[in-house]
């Protein structure tokens, strides 16, 4: 039994594309953040207002998925401007949830587990509650995903084979947790190639939707998505689940991370320093010296230093533009594909010893079947 599906008919030209939007096509970037992300300046780009509008453009539905949070979501239905899954217009529900699990029992978790990122579609702010205790207090990837089925809601795989800056990815579990607990799986721009390519790999062996996402953080969304029938969500949601879309993608890449490198230094500098408590930003780069003063000036420590605060900002926009990030970059984009091609020989014999073993459990439930059948 060797059934799986072929995406190669279903990655189409960004041409292709447009012209599927012009004949009506349910049209999504499905994952993307606005300023009520906590490591989203506060800009007028990335309010939701101006991603609504910047998606409108492009000719895709309305959507923004939060780090564990709907604020932006309740903001703008008090404006009149929200929808609904069963809608075709206004901004769809959505949110990104991350859950640590310490424990699932269809994988082996024993070992260090880095963050998994799910997007969950169509929920209220009481199943958001649930499933952040859950993430929070239990760590329990089979409730978390149990809840999911039982309130029927909508959920994806977020870039696999990403993990925080301060874990280590254990890849060794990311084909059993797609297997068994995901129907769709993300292809993420702001990913290497070759770790979209084991995303779409574990996709079509297990027979897997997908979908292709911006990942925006910076007010830019729709530099990629998904295209597929429906009047809404709801029926477009229904096709992807049955691997009837189609995606445009593009991958991360150099130029890529130091475009959206200078934008983020952009927004950070013309942030707004009296942003509302859900809308204040905080830099997680990482890089120690960056972060602290991201932080001072988005809290607006340096209001008062006006010309500092301008040769700072020209000088790392400038600095991110010449050789030294850039080779920098480079070098991060060409660590990253090696870790890809390290473990690609990995994850490919777990997702075909995965196979092998759905298809022994299928063949002897048939045996068994038979033999009732012909007592």
């Amino acid at each position: 039994m060797n059934n799986h599906v072929s995406y190669r008919s279903s990655i189409i030209s960004l041409e292709k594309a447009r012209e599927m939007i012009g004949q009506g096509y349910f049209a999504l970037d499905t994952h993307c953040h606005s300023s009520f992300s906590f490591d989203v300046p506060d800009v007028p780009e990335t309010s939701p207002e101006a991603m609504i509008k910047e998606q409108t453009r492009l000719g895709l539905k309305a959507l923004i998925t939060d780090h564990d949070t709907m604020n932006g979501y309740y903001y703008m239905k008090k404006k009149g401007l929200a929808g609904t899954t069963k809608t075709r217009k206004g901004l769809i529900p959505g949110v990104e949830i991350k859950i640590k699990p310490i424990k699932a029992k269809h994988v082996d978790i024993h070992g260090e587990v880095h963050s998994i990122h799910i997007n969950v579609f169509g929920l209220n702010k009481d199943q958001l509650n649930v499933l952040e205790t859950i993430a929070e207090k239990d760590k329990d990837l089979d409730a978390f995903v149990k809840y999911l089925r039982q309130q029927d809601l909508s959920y994806m795989y977020n870039h696999p084979f990403w993990h925080e800056p301060h874990e280590r990815l254990n890849w060794k579990i990311i084909p059993g947790i797609a297997k068994h607990y995901f129907d769709v799986i993300e292809l993420n721009s702001n990913r290497p190639k070759a770790f979209n390519d084991l995303a779409l790999h574990m996709a079509e062996q297990f027979n897997k939707g997908i979908v292709a996402s911006t990942d925006s953080h910076t007010g830019e969304p729709g530099k990629v998505f998904v295209m597929a029938e429906g009047k809404n969500f709801e029926e477009f949601w229904q096709n992807v689940l049955d691997r009837k879309m189609h995606i445009y993608r593009h991958d991360m890449t150099t130029w890529g991370v130091v475009k959206e490198s200078a934008a983020m230094i952009h927004n950070i500098f013309k942030a707004n320093t009296r942003a509302a408590k859900d809308r204040q930003f905080t830099s997680v780069t990482g890089i120690k010296p960056f972060d602290n003063i991201a932080m001072a000036v988005t809290t607006g420590r340096l209001k008062r230093m006006y010309f500092t605060k301008n040769i700072i900002h020209s000088f790392f926009y400038t600095l991110n533009y010449t050789a030294g990030p850039i080779i920098a970059w480079r070098l991060y984009m060409n660590k990253e594909n090696s870790l890809a091609d390290k473990i690609r020989n990995g994850v490919r014999f777990r997702t075909r010893q995965i196979k092998q073993n759905e298809n022994q459990e299928l063949y002897a439930k048939k045996s068994k079947e038979t033999d009732l059948n012909t007592a």
